[in-house]
């Protein structure tokens, strides 16, 4: 039996989720484009998981596979109440992985 690799997750800051994947996307421009680039220039982390998503994007690309539309394109929103138990949600469930 093969084992599977695991991998760690990046875990951006709670406020650039969205702007991660409206960077990559697109969606994000002006101010919040200039803010957002600004603090990727100072937070490794949330550099990390923009090259990630980049990486993901361009494999879907090559495979002729659409990335899904960000929520933000979708003109859908989080309500910082429902940010903050998805983020517990998922803490939860990391804690519980083997």
């Amino acid at each position: 039996m093969t084992d599977i690799p695991t991998i760690e997750p990046i875990k951006p800051c709670w406020h650039m989720k969205s702007l991660i994947s409206g960077l990559v996307d697109g969606s994000v421009t002006g101010m919040v484009q200039k803010y957002a680039l600004w603090h990727l220039a100072h937070c490794p982390r949330c550099q990390a998981a923009l090259d990630a998503l980049k990486q993901v994007s361009e494999r879907l690309r090559r495979l002729g596979a659409a990335a899904p539309p960000a929520l933000a394109a979708e003109g859908a929103s989080l309500s910082p109440d429902r940010w903050a138990a998805m983020e517990a949600a998922w803490e939860e469930a990391e804690s519980r992985a083997p």
